[in-house]
Formats: C-alpha cells, sequence, structure tokens
C-alpha cells in the first residue's frame, strides 16, 4: 500500500514538474543564458537576508520579499531543467535559499508577536531531517540527496501564503479576523504536507540506500 502511494508521489511530481516547466518557459526567454540558475538562487538568497534585520523590514518589504523568493524558486528551477544547467550545488543550494526565505519571514513574525514559538519549532523540526540527510552524504557517498517531491513543493507554497496572509493583518494593525485565522490555517496544512513529504523523503533516500547495499553484497 505504501509503495503504491509513494509511486503515485513520484509520478504526480514527474508530471506536475513537467507540465509547469513547459508552460513557464515560454515566458522565460528573456532571461539571457549567461545568467544561471544558480545565479537567480544567490540573487534571492541574498535578499531574503533582509528578513532578519526586522527592525529596519516593514511589511510591505515582507510582502515583496515573499513574492521574490517564490518566483524565483520557480525560475530558477524550471531553467536548470529546461536549459540542462542543472548541477548538484543548485540541487543543494536550492533548498537553502528555500529555508533562509522561510525562517527569515518566520523571524519577523515573531518579532512582531504574530507566530508563538511552539508553532515555529513545529514548522522547523521536519526540516531538520534535511540536516540528516546532508551529514549521512558526508559519512557515505552511497547516500543521496532526497528528489524533491509535490508534498514537498505544496507545503512550501502553503507556507508562503500563510506567511503573506498573517503579514498582510499585521500590516491591518489586526491579530485576529479573517485573513489572520486562514494564514493559521495554511501554515497547519504547510506542517502536515512537511511531514508527509519527509515520510516520502525518508523512503527515497534510505530505499535507495538499501538497493546500493545489496548490490556491493552481491559483487563481494
Amino acid at each position: 500500500m505504501l509503495n503504491k502511494c509513494f509511486s503515485a508521489i513520484n509520478r504526480l511530481t514527474i508530471a506536475e514538474t513537467r507540465v509547469r516547466d513547459n508552460f513557464l518557459i515560454k515566458f522565460l526567454g528573456f532571461i539571457p543564458d549567461w545568467l544561471k540558475p544558480n545565479h537567480i538562487t544567490a540573487i534571492r538568497f541574498s535578499f531574503s537576508w533582509l528578513l532578519y534585520f526586522p527592525k529596519i523590514v516593514g511589511g510591505w518589504l515582507v510582502l515583496f520579499l515573499i513574492a521574490f523568493g517564490f518566483l524565483g524558486d520557480i525560475i530558477d528551477g524550471t531553467l536548470a531543467r529546461k536549459r540542462n544547467q542543472i548541477t548538484n550545488f543548485g540541487k543543494i543550494f536550492d533548498p537553502i535559499a528555500d529555508k533562509v526565505l522561510a525562517i527569515g519571514v518566520l523571524w519577523y513574525l515573531f518579532s512582531r508577536s504574530i507566530i508563538a514559538p511552539h508553532l515555529i519549532m513545529q514548522i522547523i523540526l521536519p526540516e531538520t531531517l534535511l540536516v540528516i540527510y546532508a551529514l549521512w552524504v558526508l559519512l557515505d557517498r552511497r547516500v543521496k540527496l532526497p528528489e524533491p517531491n509535490i508534498l514537498g513543493r505544496v507545503k512550501f507554497a502553503f507556507y508562503l501564503c500563510g506567511f503573506t496572509a498573517l503579514t498582510i493583518s499585521q500590516l491591518n494593525g489586526v491579530n485576529s479576523g479573517g485573513s489572520h485565522y486562514f494564514g493559521f490555517l495554511l501554515i497547519v496544512v504547510g506542517i502536515s504536507l512537511s511531514w508527509l513529504s519527509q515520510i516520502a523523503y525518508v523512503q527515497d533516500v534510505v530505499g535507495d540506500f538499501l538497493v546500493q547495499v545489496r548490490e556491493n553484497q552481491v559483487q563481494d
């Protein structure tokens, strides 16, 4: 049953990526060839650090950085795949840039007393598994980093939409009301999707590792 679910997730991820890339690439012809996907990732990574200075960052700038980071994440991935510019560095750098953006917005919302520490921990906890994968890769070359899946992508979108709703609520001077509660609802859904995506990542990484172990045992 679980294997069927994981296979369905993989098929959906591949199909969604193909459709999205084929649609977006039509509008990205203005981006010159010398501007590599990793350059775009580096730009959004750099701008995201502004969020870690909440005293000098206003709500409107936060909204701009969220939108800029989200669009940059979509664009750099599409360009990398369609222009055959995928690199191992980019596979690591791209999710790091995502995390820097998300944590930066969380820090801003926390500094404005909009989001509580316990909710922040629930968001960060599943993401710490990526650190475990990275350390495992360094210790054993047979281990691979998990391939992106559609659950992780949707989760990131839910988080950013939730953060946007909370920021808009803060701009309106309201820490309650429709946009406030809607923002928290989106974040809770994002947390659920995050754990589900981590389960798929574990199956991907551990499953591939066990296959390689068995192949090595056969060769020996």
